[in-house]
């Protein structure tokens, strides 16, 4: 018993420990997002099976892609709600899919994501495939909601992939926190 009154009076009477600043002080690290592949745009032409997110402010790299790759397919189907500037060839051969909204009024016929899947998958199942395209992420996730433009995304990437057609993305970063871009990366095999 005496020895533990005096552990007790040491420790009271002892300075305090000091407590080690340095990991303290650190800022913390932010945690690197994942990304399935990175690498520069592809230079050839989407192949068959190939889902691709280019991350970009305006679509312009990959409307390259897209001018590059839609001879190797039979359709080009282009999910969009601007329609995007290409060649006269590859609007000839395009399906154009404009998202819309039961907002929109009786001025502009928009197509909801369910209507655009229907078509996609019609397109995607025909013989050797399509290439789609799309940059209307952002609007999908303000419209309907950030999780159903997040579904559709990865049911279109996995479509692309089952049916050997190709998928190709153009989203925004800066529209996106770093989380939910995340989330959509991880449905592409090649985000540049």
């Amino acid at each position: 018993m005496a020895e533990e009154i005096e552990l007790k009076r040491k420790s009271l009477v002892r300075p305090p420990r000091r407590p080690a600043w340095g990991p303290l002080l650190r800022a913390p690290r932010a945690a690197e997002a994942w990304s399935p592949v990175r690498s520069s745009l592809p230079v050839a032409p989407l192949a068959r099976g190939q889902t691709v997110l280019v991350r970009e402010t305006r679509p312009t790299r990959s409307l390259e892609l897209v001018e590059r790759s839609y001879p190797s397919f039979p359709k080009l189907v282009v999910i969009t709600f601007h329609t995007p500037t290409l060649s006269e060839s590859a609007l000839a051969r395009a399906e154009i899919l404009r998202v819309g909204s039961a907002s929109d009024g009786g001025g502009r016929p928009g197509l909801s994501p369910g209507e655009i899947g229907g078509r996609v998958r019609e397109a995607t199942e025909s013989e050797g495939g399509a290439l789609v395209y799309f940059d209307a992420f952002e609007f999908l996730a303000t419209e309907y909601t950030l999780e159903t433009a997040l579904k559709f995304v990865h049911w279109a990437a996995a479509q692309a992939i089952d049916t050997r057609s190709a998928f190709l993305a153009s989203v925004d970063p800066e529209g996106l926190d770093p989380k939910d871009l995340s989330r959509l990366q991880r449905a592409f095999t090649v985000v540049p």
